[in-house]
């Protein structure tokens, strides 16, 4: 009986199969070959997955479900690298294939038995394309487990778009890059600047050098906090202001907003605040304590990571000064490549990844170029993984300090599209806070571009116990 059904056709090929048959003898190929197949058997059937034949060195079969076909190419991968699958001295290293589509099959009391017809051909062109211990996977897979290869940490790396043979359209093939297991998630680049916000926020720096640091961990940071709902004052309300002849214009300012706002906004701990907001803006004075509050909740942070024994669960902190960062039309420029500039600058430009990757520059290197990007591309994977899976916070810092009103609308805008206004943003668990003085209240931040930094809290002078 032929039936067609539509899933995922996946081909598992033994590297080296005919010369370690040829080296050890009949013997030992027939008790690789029973305890190979016997083992992915039982494997894909734990995967609701149907073995459909061995074809010479490789074994293929199908999955219904894409998200079946992806945990158990996991789990075969991992079997190989931990060297589950050898057999005495036959090894088997595998390379893995996988297409989603339509195929035709012959089933045997309701059983696939046989794959038939021209569909499959697709899947053992991709075969020798792969490398030891690799997966590939076509474009019309990754349409479908896209978002849970970010989930999964799982890169997905365009290798090639070409015709094969036998075929007149081209083949979109991609190879997946599996996170390596016991591997810290942050590669060098990213680990060092980590550890070193981690020493920089075990300390409080008291008016400068004037004074010795005090312990962040024995003294309580206590920060006169108001908090409000939304923001407060329009844009308008500034220009109705009287100007004190003695003060500048922005003092003036920024202490009438200091009388202003308090009269209708409620007190709140600075450990409430970290507790029960995961995102937020807070203004204040110079000098009032607002870098020491994003520095107390990075503490909180990785006091919490040396709480978990689990790396899978660790919090990524990326903690950016918004006066050393260059503009986000100036990293565009410098680091989206001229292909992708050429044919989705728009897509690129509103696109989530991007903006962690500008993130995470702006964290890395400020205003700098590196010397080279192996280092931050790892990274930007790490990073994504965070974000991804709800363990990601960004502390932005001083608003008022960039040198550019691009940065500032910019900045503005990054927060709206990772915590506001995009499909695939607003991950559970991630945290977003930013800093400002007052000045930016009703310039910068006016209208719409409010909406998007509530809650809104406000802080006096630093005082510490």
């Amino acid at each position: 009986m032929h039936e067609r059904k539509k899933g995922v056709l996946f081909l598992a090929d033994v590297v080296d199969y005919t010369t370690q048959s040829v080296e050890l003898g009949a013997d030992d190929t027939r008790q690789f070959n029973e305890k190979f197949e016997s083992s992915i058997k039982e494997m894909a059937s734990s995967h609701n997955g149907g073995f459909i034949k061995r074809i010479g060195d490789a074994a293929l079969l199908f999955f219904e479900d894409e998200i079946d076909f992806l945990n158990f190419s996991v789990q075969l991968r991992e079997a190989s690298l931990k060297r589950a699958l050898d057999c005495g001295k036959f090894i088997c290293d595998l390379r893995m294939v996988a297409h989603f589509g339509r195929f035709s099959f012959e089933e045997i009391d309701e059983k696939i038995s046989d794959l038939i017809g021209p569909e499959g051909i697709e899947v053992f062109r991709m075969e020798k394309k792969a490398g030891k211990h690799e997966v590939f996977i076509t474009s019309s897979l990754l349409e479908l487990i896209e978002e849970d290869l970010k989930e999964m940490g799982i890169e997905a790396k365009k290798v090639q778009e070409k015709i094969l043979k036998g075929f007149k359209r081209k083949t979109i093939i991609y190879r997946l890059i599996f996170p390596v297991k016991g591997e810290k998630k942050s590669p060098d680049a990213l680990t060092e600047k980590m550890e070193e916000l981690e020493r920089e926020t075990r300390i409080i720096p008291v008016f400068g050098d004037i004074y010795p640091a005090m312990s962040m961990g024995k003294n309580f940071v206590n920060l006169d906090l108001r908090s409000g709902t939304e923001m407060l004052v329009e844009e308008s309300d500034f220009q109705y202001y009287e100007m004190d002849a003695e003060k500048e214009p922005i003092d003036t300012i920024e202490l009438k907003r200091d009388k202003d706002v308090y009269k209708i906004n409620l007190p709140l701990d600075v450990g409430d605040l970290y507790n029960k907001f995961n995102k937020g803006t807070i203004f204040g004075l110079p000098g009032s304590g607002k870098t020491t509050i994003l520095k107390y909740f990075a503490f909180q942070e990785f006091k919490k990571n040396r709480e978990i024994a689990d790396d899978d669960n660790q919090r990524m902190v990326l903690f950016i000064a918004c006066r050393k960062i260059m503009s986000y039309a100036e990293w565009l420029e410098k680091n989206l490549s001229r292909e992708k500039k050429d044919t989705q600058e728009a897509y690129y430009d509103y696109n989530i990844e991007t903006i962690l990757d500008y993130l995470l520059y702006c964290f890395l290197f400020h205003d700098k170029v590196p010397e080279e990007n192996t280092a931050l591309e790892k990274a930007g994977i790490a990073v994504r993984r965070a974000y991804y899976n709800g363990f990601l916070t960004i502390l932005i810092d001083g608003l008022d300090e960039a040198t550019k009103k691009e940065i500032k609308e910019k900045i503005i805008w990054i927060v709206g599209q990772l915590f506001l206004d995009s499909k695939s943003g607003k991950k559970k668990g991630n945290r977003i806070y930013l800093t400002s003085r007052y000045s930016e209240k009703g310039f910068t931040i006016s209208g719409k571009e409010s909406e998007m930094l509530n809650p809104i809290f406000e802080v006096r002078s630093l005082d510490m116990e």
